[in-house]
């Protein structure tokens, strides 16, 4: 009898331990596979990388990320089509909105923006590059961005021009049942665009993979 119930404690005790050692094992695995950000760089599912550049700006009710990653193939509801092999990155901002009475939903993305961009030579002032972020959308959602050719190592400042919706004929209610507060003119004083920059951007010049 006692010897049958020490086999039966001996069997417990392996089962106990058994599956202590498969939890440590589910969590060791668990955090190898978890998402790594380090250093402004961002590991993606498949290994994709995506690379800041710089901290988030604020202006105006908008909060603006930028990023670059490796350029990208795209087609247009119009059917025109960029292959990414002919280009040296993609470079992304992800605008939205903050507080505000324009009735934009707060951590939203802003739709229907004009954003220009500038790459300048941060030691010259001299613009690289420059050209307009379409709106577009990836498997995460909505964004500006285009792809660019950037062949020159150096450090950068990217400059985003952000132009007032008014300048496509967007409506604000004004009325007094519906209005939300405020109209673009608030935000967008004069109709003039509101300018952000990302200083200290060094690229190392080669085609992002």
């Amino acid at each position: 009898m006692k010897k049958t119930a020490f086999l039966v404690f001996v069997a417990a005790f392996l089962s106990v331990m058994a599956c202590k050692e498969k939890k440590i094992e589910e969590t060791s695995s668990q955090q190898e596979n978890e998402e790594v950000v380090e250093d402004g760089v961002e590991a993606e599912e498949g290994d994709f990388i995506e690379n800041s550049i710089g901290e988030e700006q604020q202006v105006a009710f908008l909060s603006v990320s930028a990023f670059y990653f490796h350029a990208v193939d795209m087609k247009s509801g119009e059917g025109n089509t960029q292959k990414g092999s002919d280009f040296t990155m993609h470079i992304e901002a992800d605008i939205i909105a903050l507080e505000n009475d324009l009735g934009y939903i707060v951590d939203q993305f802003v739709p229907f923006l004009t954003i220009g961009y500038e790459i300048l030579e941060q030691s010259s002032g001299s613009v690289l590059s420059k050209g307009r972020l379409m709106p577009m959308n990836a498997s995460d959602g909505p964004h500006y961005g285009a792809n660019i050719n950037l062949s020159k190592a150096g450090t950068y400042t990217l400059r985003l021009i952000i132009h007032s919706p008014a300048e496509n004929n967007y409506f604000i209610h004004t009325d007094k049942d519906t209005m939300p507060g405020a109209v673009l003119q608030k935000y967008w004083p004069e109709d003039k665009p509101l300018k952000v920059e990302f200083t200290d951007w060094v690229f190392d010049g080669k085609k992002v993979q």
